[in-house]
């Protein structure tokens, strides 16, 4: 079997949703509460180079 490695912040989420509640628990409100804060964490990112700088 292949091992897979995924990046920190990949497997946390992975390690996150294996305990429950699973979202489809949560019903639609619940579930979508959960999706939309974890998708407001401020994330950094590099700001693009090159193309911009034509």
């Amino acid at each position: 079997m292949t091992e897979h490695t995924l990046e920190p912040a990949a497997q946390g989420i992975a390690d996150t949703t294996t305990k429950p509640p699973f979202p489809y628990e949560l019903g639609p409100d619940g579930a979508r509460k959960v999706l939309d804060d974890a998708q407001a964490t401020p994330i950094a990112k590099p700001a693009p180079t090159g193309w911009a700088e034509r």
